[in-house]
């Protein structure tokens, strides 16, 4: 097979992918390789990245979308990171093995055999991404998490985002993850454990009926009364809450249970994200742009330097667009200048006309 010029081919290449790695990519097409359905050597993160830009190249020169990753399977000998052409990363720390049991454009599924693999999963309303671990289900649509399946079972730890976790194939309710949380099973094949409710002290009983004499209590009536009151829901249970209502289909219970947490707990680092997922609700779900501005402008506000902010201020210029309120058009520019090459750099500029 006779390869064409890379220079020709530079220019169906998205911008950040320069004329030298081009160069890396054509120089490795004939070296010898593993079978495409399994992969296992030291440079599988340059193999892949070279693979992903081949793609690119030869299926927009015709017109169409990359190929799928479907039926892969990855094994690493050592640390490595396997990067995908919508930059989603997954790193794999040695010994680990993967399936890419789907992936398509709006549904990815990946089952951890073994080990350890961190996923950083650009955010898209259009894609889910699954990863199946040990007899679980890690749902997720655009975070920093950390799954690892071993003889001691299944353990997720979430960086930034949020994710779902739930038995495979089970009714149960999804427990939700938010930035900084872990969970684990406690052995392969046990239910995640549900957080408990504490229950006070139990008050003893009244005086029987053949004595008339008092019994002291032994809990002062002040403190059987707090105890007896019910405890208002943390910053995680309502982010549980807030993410099983809107797995169930409820976004106006989820909404208010996001509301309750940006603004009960401010200083919460989970404040920033539910304020943003309150945002989009409003927005897509509820027919009431006017607070997804707010949402938005909030999200920016508890945390400017998240993951989302790039999303939250596109999503505030959309609300201002429907709205076809005044400040949408120093929105556009104020996101224009500070993301110039964004993701949502085209939709935001045709906005606010």
């Amino acid at each position: 097979m006779t390869l064409p010029p890379t220079r020709r081919l530079a220019r169906y290449v998205e911008p950040e992918v320069d004329e030298r790695r081009i160069d890396r990519v054509w120089a490795r097409v004939g070296a010898p390789r593993a079978p495409a359905w399994s992969w296992r050597m030291p440079g599988l993160a340059a193999a892949v990245v070279a693979a992903a830009v081949i793609a690119v190249v030869v299926m927009r020169g015709r017109g169409g979308v990359a190929p799928s990753l479907s039926g892969t399977v990855i094994e690493s000998g050592a640390s490595e990171t396997l990067t995908m052409p919508d930059g989603t990363t997954a790193t794999l720390k040695p010994d680990a093995r993967v399936r890419f049991d789907r992936f398509e454009a709006s549904r990815v599924e990946v089952t951890l055999d073994r080990g350890e693999v961190t996923f950083d999963v650009k955010h898209s309303e259009r894609r889910t991404w699954t990863v199946h671990a040990g007899g679980y289900d890690v749902v997720d649509r655009g975070t920093r998490f950390t799954v690892t399946a071993d003889g001691g079972g299944v353990r997720v730890h979430v960086e930034s985002g949020s994710v779902a976790v739930v038995r495979a194939g089970s009714s149960e309710e999804p427990r939700a993850l938010g930035p900084g949380e872990s969970w684990s099973s406690v052995a392969p094949g046990d239910v995640p454990p549900a957080p408990t409710a504490r229950v006070p002290a139990p008050v003893p009983s009244a005086v029987p009926e053949e004595s008339s004499a008092p019994v002291p209590s032994t809990v002062p009536t002040t403190e059987r009364t707090a105890a007896a009151a019910p405890t208002a829901p943390g910053p995680r249970e309502l982010l549980e809450t807030a993410n099983a209502a809107r797995l169930a289909g409820h976004p106006r219970d989820a909404a208010q249970a996001f509301d309750a947490l940006r603004s009960r707990y401010r200083g919460d680092p989970r404040a920033g994200l539910a304020a943003f997922e309150l945002g989009r609700l409003r927005l897509d779900s509820l027919g009431d742009p006017a607070g997804a501005v707010e949402a938005f402008a909030d999200a920016m506000a508890l945390s400017p330097g998240a993951g989302f902010r790039e999303d939250a201020e596109a999503r505030r210029v959309e609300a201002l667009d429907r709205m076809h309120d005044g400040r949408c058009r120093a929105a556009r520019q104020t996101y224009l200048a500070r993301y110039p090459s964004g993701l949502h750099a085209a939709a935001v500029g045709a906005r606010c006309p």
